[in-house]
C-alpha cells in the first residue's frame, strides 16, 4: 500500500513538472520569475476578453518588502477593469510563491501568433519590467469561405465536357490545412468526372490565401437540358487541429445555345405582284428545347401584310419545327426575290429570355416555272386582244394624222409606253 502511494506521488510530482515547464515564464531584473499558470479560455481568441492566472516567485537571496505588481499596457493587451492594474503584496520571502489573476481584453486587430504581456515588479530593491513574457492568440473558429465557382463554358451541352473550377479563400487569421473537396455525383446527378475523381485536396492555405480546385465533368449524352445542384462537402483543420466540416452545393446547367432557323414552307403567290398566302417554317436545330416562341412579320417596302403579323407558336422540342401562316401582297414587279423580316422572342429550358430579328429568303416562282399553269388560250387570247387593239388605236391616230404613217404611230405609242412604264416604277419605288 505505502509503494502505491509512493508511485502516484511520483506521478503527481511528473504532471506538476511538466504543467510548470510547459507554461511560460519571464524575469523582472534579477528578483522576480513569473510565470504564466494558465488562461481560461484556451486558446486566447482576437476580439475578445480572457483570464489569465500567475505565479509570482522571488528569486532574490533575500526577503522583499513593499512589493507590487502592475500591469502594464501593451498592444494587443489591456486591462477589463483599471482598478485591478496594481497588486499589493507588501512582505516576500526568499523564495516564496504567490499566485495572481488579471482579466484582460484581446484588440479586434490582433494578429494571430505569439504577442508579449508586460508586468512592472516594484520592491525595496526597486522597479523592473518583466521581458519576454509572451502569449499565443488563436482563433477558435476557421473561416474558409468558397470564393467563386468558374464553369466553362456556362452551359454544358449532352455529351460534352465542362470545366469546374472552385476558388477557396481562407478568411481566418490561422493556417487551414488538409482541405479535402469532393463533388457528391450520384445517379441523380447526369455527370462524370473526367480524367480526375470526383474528389480533390489542397494541402493547406494561408490566411488571406485564395487557392483552388479543378474538375473536369462530362454531360451525359441522354441527359434532360436543365439546371443541376451538385452537393459540395468540405473537411479541413486548423492547427489546432480541429476538425471542420462544410455542406454547400454548385449549379451546374446542361442545354447547349439555343439555335432556330426559318424557311418557306409554302405558298400560292406565283406572281410578282400577286397577293396570296405563304406558311413559314420556325426549326428548333439545337439541343435544348425552345418555350413561349413569338414571331413577329416586319413591315418592308417589298410587302403589304394583310393578315395579323403576330403569331405564337409556343414550345418548339428540339429537332422539331413550328408554322406561321400570312397573307401578303407583293409590291415590287420587277423583283423575283425579297427577304422576310421577323422579329422573334423565345426562352429556353432555363427560362433565359432570346430577342432576336432574322431573314427569310422568298423566291417567286411562277405556276409556268413550277409546272402547275393551267393549260388554255389564254396566251393566244391576250396577244390578239393587243393586236386588235394596237390596229384600231392606229386608225383612230390617222385620222388626226393624216399625213402620218404606221412607222411614226408605233414610234410614239413606244414613247409613251416608256414614259408611263417609269412612272409606274417611281410609285412603287416609293
Amino acid at each position: 500500500m505505502k509503494g502505491i502511494k509512493i508511485i502516484l506521488g511520483i506521478l503527481l510530482l511528473i504532471i506538476c513538472s511538466i504543467s510548470v515547464n510547459a507554461a511560460t515564464s519571464a524575469w523582472a531584473g534579477n528578483v522576480m520569475k513569473i510565470t504564466i499558470l494558465r488562461t481560461n479560455p484556451t486558446p486566447v481568441e482576437p476580439g475578445k476578453y480572457f483570464d489569465i492566472y500567475l505565479q509570482a516567485e522571488n528569486m532574490f537571496d533575500d526577503d522583499l518588502k513593499d512589493v507590487q505588481i502592475s500591469f502594464k499596457n501593451n498592444y494587443p493587451f489591456s486591462l477589463y477593469q483599471e482598478e485591478e492594474r496594481v497588486k499589493d503584496f507588501g512582505f516576500i520571502q526568499d523564495g516564496q510563491r504567490i499566485t495572481f489573476s488579471y482579466r484582460i481584453r484581446v484588440a479586434d486587430e490582433a494578429v494571430e501568433g505569439d504577442n508579449e504581456l508586460k508586468f512592472i515588479v516594484s520592491s525595496n530593491r526597486g522597479d523592473f519590467e518583466t521581458a519576454g513574457l509572451k502569449i499565443s492568440l488563436q482563433n477558435v473558429y476557421a473561416n474558409l469561405n468558397v470564393d467563386k465557382v468558374i464553369i466553362t463554358p456556362s452551359r454544358i451541352a449532352p455529351g460534352n465536357v465542362g470545366n469546374v473550377e472552385i476558388v477557396f479563400k481562407n478568411g481566418a487569421t490561422s493556417l487551414l490545412q488538409d482541405i479535402e473537396v469532393r463533388l457528391d455525383i450520384n445517379s441523380s446527378t447526369p455527370f462524370a468526372p473526367i480524367g480526375t475523381s470526383a474528389e480533390q485536396k489542397i494541402s493547406y492555405i494561408e490566411p488571406g490565401e485564395a487557392k483552388s480546385v479543378s474538375f473536369d465533368l462530362m454531360a451525359e449524352p441522354d441527359a434532360i437540358n436543365d439546371l443541376y445542384r451538385i452537393p459540395l462537402k468540405v473537411k479541413y483543420h486548423d492547427k489546432l487541429g480541429k476538425n471542420y466540416t462544410v455542406d454547400d452545393f454548385i449549379g451546374l446547367i446542361i442545354g447547349g445555345n439555343p439555335e432556330i432557323n426559318a424557311e418557306v414552307e409554302s405558298t400560292n403567290i406565283y406572281t410578282r405582284t400577286g397577293a396570296g398566302d405563304i406558311s413559314i417554317k420556325f426549326i428548333n436545330k439545337g439541343l435544348t428545347d425552345l418555350k413561349f416562341l413569338d414571331v413577329t412579320l416586319l413591315d418592308s417596302k417589298d410587302y403589304d401584310i394583310i393578315t395579323n403579323e403576330k403569331v405564337y407558336l409556343g414550345n418548339v422540342d428540339s429537332d422539331d419545327y413550328e408554322t406561321a401562316d400570312y397573307r401578303i401582297k407583293l409590291r415590287k414587279f420587277w423583283k423575283s426575290k425579297i427577304n422576310l423580316l421577323f422579329s422573334i422572342s423565345y426562352r429556353d429550358s432555363t427560362n433565359k429570355l432570346y430577342v432576336d430579328e432574322m431573314n427569310v429568303p422568298f423566291k417567286i416562282v411562277s405556276e409556268k416555272e413550277l409546272g402547275i399553269a393551267k393549260s388554255g388560250y389564254g396566251f393566244e387570247l391576250f396577244l390578239i386582244i393587243l393586236i386588235a387593239a394596237y390596229f384600231i388605236g392606229y386608225r383612230m391616230w390617222k385620222k388626226e394624222n393624216k399625213k402620218n404613217g404606221l412607222k411614226l404611230y408605233t414610234k410614239v405609242l413606244l414613247e409613251k409606253g416608256k414614259y408611263y412604264f417609269s412612272k409606274i416604277r417611281k410609285k412603287f419605288k416609293k
